[in-house]
């Protein structure tokens, strides 16, 4: 089987994900937007069969100070109407520790739009495979 995942970790030439320290001075609010928007594009874009960690943007833990409601809907809609799935992804948890995959918000939005959830671990080496996997799935449960 071959399948295409799209994901973003660029918001205009800032790698969001790359260091905490890159943060500093940053307007949270516009990156956000930004990357919902480029994840909207993604999906329309009708490349991809399913968006890798849609929520990476939460890795270092840093919070709009908006809801994120209309961006969850947005995406979930995008990926619906381009009949892509999402990841329930436990690489974060590799990373900072934080909450495994996308929040109960999140989630909702995907199912609302009928999006098809998959979970990954995103794993960058062998021995990470399946890790926090069992946590991931039963946030979906």
């Amino acid at each position: 089987m071959n399948f295409l995942v799209g994901s973003v970790h660029f918001i205009d030439n800032f790698a969001f994900d790359h260091k905490a320290e890159h943060w500093n001075g940053m307007d949270v609010d516009r990156l956000y937007r930004r990357y919902f928007e480029i994840s909207v594009d993604l999906a329309k874009s009708g490349i991809y069969n399913g968006i890798a960690h849609p929520d990476c943007i939460k890795l270092f833990g840093h919070k709009p100070s908006f809801s994120l409601l209309p961006y969850y809907e947005e995406l979930g809609k995008a990926l619906a109407v381009n009949n892509m799935y999402a990841e329930q992804s436990s690489g974060i948890k590799r990373r900072v520790n934080a909450e495994i995959g996308m929040n109960s918000d999140m989630l909702n939005a995907m199912k609302w739009h009928g999006v098809k959830i998959v979970t990954a671990s995103d794993a960058h080496c062998p021995e990470d495979v399946g890790l926090y996997l069992y946590e991931a799935k039963e946030k979906l449960l």
